[in-house]
């Protein structure tokens, strides 16, 4: 795709994109380290949220529609940016389950809500450059994340121990992807109308079913897939090398 096609996107637009850069960057360090700094620093076990991510996208993304995109999406960016910091901040099991599921209801709400706002603030012709654009951003901070964990041994060489280093990266980055919050509040949205008499059967239009079905299914192998194996990752890897 020419990089013509993200010239002159929306104002409201861009600062969706640029809103989603920060979560993203502590999601890469968030899901690439937990498994290791749970098992390996704090002793406890792993907890799975991909599948808790995509089962709630779709009620989420309904509810949106129902009651406002950008109150969700500010909600969600809020409480999956606070569970961050839960995470690091306690060893209770209990808490780190509730957080787990939290934190993927509101990843899904923050995903959700932030496609349908961008389908709201780019012209039809424009959609394909601007969701091509928000899910390179996306990709490309998920991996800035994963490549911040390093950061851990610089924070060790200044006097913190491991398990310091690890606390303070996560503190960080919550903090950061919280900030992203200010964003998301200039963007504007039109007052909704609570839609009353709305079913499921109904909630999708007819001419779209077919495709989203495909798609909705598609995500679901891939979730399903990577709820299973990108947690284990970096547990097996600190453990096998």
């Amino acid at each position: 795709m020419p990089f013509s096609s993200y010239r002159g996107l929306p104002k409201e637009a861009k600062l969706l994109i640029y809103a989603a850069i920060l979560p993203f960057v502590a999601y890469g360090m968030f899901y690439t380290d937990l498994s290791y700094f749970l098992t390996s620093v704090q002793g406890l076990s792993i907890p799975l949220m991909g599948n808790s991510t995509f089962a709630s996208s779709i009620p989420l993304g309904a509810a949106a529609d129902k009651y406002g995109r950008k109150r969700l999406h500010i909600i969600g960016n809020i409480i999956a940016s606070l569970i961050i910091a839960v995470f690091a901040l306690t060893t209770n099991v209990t808490i780190l389950l509730v957080a787990a599921v939290l934190e993927g209801i509101a990843e899904g709400a923050f995903v959700a809500s932030a496609n349908a706002l961008l389908a709201e603030k780019v012209e039809e012709h424009r959609r394909t450059g601007a969701y091509s654009l928000f899910g390179f951003v996306q990709s490309v901070a998920f991996g800035v994340g994963s490549l911040m964990i390093p950061l851990v041994m610089i924070f060790e060489g200044a006097g913190f121990t491991n398990k310091e280093g690890h606390i303070l990266l996560y503190v960080i980055l919550a903090l950061l992807s919280l900030s992203s919050t200010i964003f998301m509040l200039k963007i504007s949205e039109p007052r909704r109308n609570k839609r009353h008499g709305v079913t499921w059967r109904n909630l999708l239009p007819h001419k779209s079913r077919d495709p989203l079905v495909r798609y909705v299914l598609a995500s679901g192998l891939i979730a399903f897939g990577a709820g299973m194996v990108v947690p284990l990752m970096s547990a097996w890897l600190g453990l096998q090398y």
